[in-house]
């Protein structure tokens, strides 16, 4: 006469994988979150530098602001 069993499935190698990648993303969104404020105080410096069509333009402005201050 065969019993029924019940145990506990053990991890695969592919639940343990998906169990880190999770752990993984939390990380990173904690990350994410953390950083937002930068983000936000950089956004400014970043549209401006982005408004120069070519870096040389960029580093005239930036040479002439440093000799007239």
């Amino acid at each position: 006469m065969s019993f029924l069993r019940l145990e506990s499935a053990a991890l695969t190698e592919t639940d343990k994988t998906i169990v880190e990648l999770k752990r993984q993303l939390k990380e990173r969104d904690k990350e994410i979150e953390t950083m937002k404020p930068t983000i936000v105080k950089i956004q400014p410096v970043l549209e401006f530098v982005n408004s120069f069509d070519a870096p040389e333009n960029l580093k005239t402005i930036l040479k002439f602001s440093k000799t007239t201050t």
